[in-house]
């Protein structure tokens, strides 16, 4: 072999090996979903990246990108639970899921392979997949979102950075967890970054109460004609 021809392979080993670390650095096990809305986020809050060694420039950004599978925004308008809303927004949302908080005649929705989107009578909802990451260093994948919450009446837009638990990893309700929040002005609050997701499903439980004999009050049936009390009288099992 050549001395030209061996220096080329030996160039061509080195470039293998540095994609490789650069690979196995973090930038392998992040599967990005909406190459569009993560620069976004990456140009939003970079150190947030930075800190867990996600992908956070054009080229590292490009070699993650992948397309979906599974319609994902199904799955995230049936199961994403509204909680991270409540408080922030001067709208309580009613309901376990978005799914839940449909309202007849007065809200629509639409689904796409990444997201979704709900419109309310104030308010237009936009919640997109950004990317699969493990952020919490637990070796289970979560997935990155973003949710739009534009106000009609004010014509304000606020976006929420979440962090929530793979539907893969998670039965049941998907909670998610606040990174950052970016005001219509452009300020951006980052939020304490979560440790832990929840990895199980959040469906609460049944209320109901247990009575032994005794316990519940109960009206007596009507008494004979015979009895001289006309009243009716409440007895104690």
């Amino acid at each position: 072999m050549l001395p030209d021809t061996k220096k080329l392979w030996h160039r061509i080993l080195q470039s293998i090996a540095a994609l490789a670390l650069l690979l196995l650095g973090g930038c392998a096990s992040t599967h990005i979903i909406d190459g569009k809305g993560y620069r976004i986020m990456a140009e939003t809050i970079p150190s947030s990246l930075a800190e867990r060694k996600l992908p956070d420039d054009s080229e590292s950004i490009n070699q993650a990108i992948q397309k979906v599978d599974e319609p994902y925004g199904d799955i995230l308008f049936a199961r994403l639970s509204p909680t991270f809303l409540q408080g922030r927004l001067p709208i309580y949302y009613i309901g376990e899921t978005f799914a839940d908080t449909m309202q007849p005649r007065r809200s629509t929705s639409e689904t796409y392979p990444t997201g979704f989107t709900i419109n309310h009578v104030s308010q237009r909802i936009t919640v997109s997949l950004l990317a699969f990451c493990d952020w919490d260093d637990d070796n289970n994948q979560d997935m990155l979102l973003s949710c739009d919450v534009y106000a009609k009446d004010t014509g304000k837009n606020t976006k929420f950075y979440l962090a929530a638990a793979s539907p893969k990893t998670c039965d049941g309700i998907l909670e998610a967890t606040p990174i950052a929040l970016v005001h219509d002005k452009g300020a951006v609050e980052t939020i304490a970054h979560p440790t832990k997701i929840k990895k199980t499903a959040s469906i609460p439980q049944t209320q109901y109460r247990e009575f032994k004999p005794g316990e519940q009050e109960i009206t007596a049936p009507p008494r004979s004609e015979n009895d001289q009390s006309t009243s009716i009288k409440e007895r104690s099992l």
